[in-house]
């Protein structure tokens, strides 16, 4: 019973690392590296743009306008 439960557990843990190693990719497809000369102006700005979340945001709040 206790290699069973240990099969098991590390059945889990195996398709939880895999299932997470096929999906990185998704996310860091959508990174855009921002211009340099931006971080001139803001010197907090994060060296890349997240387009993923940038939708996810937008889809949540459908009552933001951009102009």
């Amino acid at each position: 019973m206790v290699f069973l439960s240990l099969a098991l557990l590390l059945m889990v843990i195996t398709m939880i690392l895999v299932g997470a190693y096929l999906r990185r990719n998704e996310y860091e497809d959508y990174d855009i590296r921002l211009p340099k000369d931006i971080h001139y102006s803001l010197p907090m700005a994060p060296p890349t743009f997240n387009l993923y979340r940038l939708n996810g945001f937008f889809q949540n709040h459908k009552g933001i306008k951009i102009e």
